[in-house]
């Protein structure tokens, strides 16, 4: 081999490893564009779930005049004094099992006779995912 082609390899190799690297770093940025992406589409259902499961609570909640076992009853949750917990599974499904994803938690106070206020909370772990508060004016001798 000539000093000519050995100059001509090695310029075609160099220029082949270039090539090379920038297709990696263009793979390793696309790679990391499509996991936000993912994560954003997660965090997205996720609120979008929220919302809606706390909007139908926040509908019973007014509509059963704040009573928390008519509350419980409507949702699927459980009721102790005057708090009430729905769990959710992954699928934002009800679920009575202690291996929930997702939980949703009212409590409600009555401010005055004819008053009452909630504050919703969506929690995935330890952290809140959504939160609403809420009041009803309802007729306090209703039943009576």
């Amino acid at each position: 081999m000539t000093d000519h082609t050995l100059k001509k390899s090695s310029l075609f190799l160099l220029e082949l490893i270039i090539v090379l690297f920038f297709f990696s770093l263009c793979t390793a940025i696309c790679v990391n564009i499509f996991a936000k992406a993912k994560t954003l589409s997660t965090q997205s259902y996720e609120l979008n779930n929220s919302v809606l499961v706390v909007q139908n609570a926040a509908e019973c909640f007014k509509a059963t005049d704040a009573d928390a076992r008519e509350i419980a009853l409507l949702l699927g949750g459980i009721q102790n004094n005057n708090v009430v917990s729905v769990t959710y599974n992954e699928n934002w499904n009800t679920t009575k099992s202690s291996n929930y994803t997702y939980k949703l938690i009212i409590n409600i106070n009555t401010t005055q006779k004819n008053m009452a206020s909630a504050d919703l909370n969506v929690i995935k772990n330890t952290a809140t995912l959504y939160s609403l508060s809420v009041s009803t004016l309802f007729d306090a001798g209703k039943g009576d």
